[in-house]
Order: structure tokens, then C-alpha cells, then sequence
């Protein structure tokens, strides 16, 4: 079985454009009013609506803790918080 989430927002074209271009993911399916992006075995849907989701968490995993600050040195100008390990999920 497999799944996806799709979250609202209330401008698809901005989202599509953060995504694709600072975080590296890649259009899998634009279905208009909705797109769905991908990140290796990440896919995430978005829909244009009047009303945004409340907090998601999105959580990218990486191979080495190398490369979770590589990710966060690219995007701290707009992180809320720092990387931090949390012990209970070992990520």
C-alpha cells in the first residue's frame, strides 16, 4: 500500500517554485490545481485552496549528518530552527 498527502495552499505557484528550486525537488505530476513534487522516495502533493494546512512537518532524510548541514547552510536564511537530533525517532 502506498500513500500521499496533499497539503492546500493559497499560492500553488510560489510553493512549486520553493520546492523545485531551493529545496531540489522535482515536478512528478502537475495535475493543474494540483501538483505532486518528488524527492527520491519523497512525494508531496499541493492544491491550490482557500486555506493553507495548519503546521506540517515535512522531514527530508539524508544519508549523513554532512549533508543535513550542507542542507540547512542553503536554506538557514529561512529555517525557524536549527538541525536537531531527536533521539526517540533516531533521525
Amino acid at each position: 500500500m502506498a500513500g500521499l498527502i496533499f497539503f492546500k495552499t493559497g499560492d500553488l505557484e510560489l510553493v512549486k517554485k520553493f520546492y523545485i528550486e531551493r529545496i531540489g525537488m522535482k515536478l512528478w505530476h502537475d495535475q493543474g490545481q494540483c501538483i505532486i513534487l518528488r524527492h527520491e522516495n519523497l512525494l508531496m502533493g499541493f492544491c491550490q485552496g482557500e486555506k493553507e494546512a495548519g503546521d506540517p512537518c515535512i522531514t527530508f532524510l539524508y544519508e549523513s549528518q554532512g549533508q543535513v548541514d550542507e542542507a540547512y547552510a542553503r536554506l538557514k536564511d529561512i529555517a525557524t530552527t536549527e538541525p536537531a537530533l531527536d533521539e526517540h525517532l533516531r533521525i
